[in-house]
């Protein structure tokens, strides 16, 4: 998509962040969220997450407007990827492109690094989507399947 962009997240994306996390679309497809953030605990979090050199978070844009964002956090001897699509860019291959640009900034930055998606074992849209951009599955678990990407 040409018209997509991908900036890095700032301070000033609080507020967007916050509305996104905590809409019930993105809650639905959390493993470890089970209801509304409280917005001083996001707050924190984000700040900490600005602050990581092993955490990389940029908003998607499309014709300059928000649109999604996409994450890449160190866990585990891996970076797991974050992925959000606002449901009205959804369906036009934003996760895709999100995903896409993630991989090749860390495949520059960090050669060789794995990177893995977990999914809810019910989001077949996440389970395409990976799957779509070079990842596979590698393991299944009570409550998510995990991805890795394959360069």
């Amino acid at each position: 998509m040409t018209d997509l962009a991908f900036r890095p997240a700032g301070l000033g994306d609080a507020d967007l962040l916050f509305d996104w996390v905590n809409r019930p679309d993105c809650l639905a497809g959390k493993l470890r969220t089970d209801g509304p953030i409280p917005r001083a605990s996001h707050d924190a979090w984000f700040a900490a997450r600005l602050g990581e050199s092993d955490c990389r978070l940029w908003i998607v844009e499309r014709g300059g407007v928000p649109v999604g964002q996409i994450r890449l956090q160190a866990a585990n001897g891996a970076y797991e990827v974050d992925v959000y699509v606002v449901p009205t860019a959804r369906r036009a291959h934003v996760a895709a492109a999100a995903v896409g640009h993630a991989v090749g900034e860390m495949a520059t930055a960090e050669p060789g690094a794995r990177l893995v998606a977990r999914v809810r074992s019910g989001n077949a849209a996440s389970r395409r989507l990976f799957e779509s951009v070079g990842f596979a599955l590698c393991e299944t678990r009570d409550d998510h399947i995990v991805f890795e990407y394959l360069a």
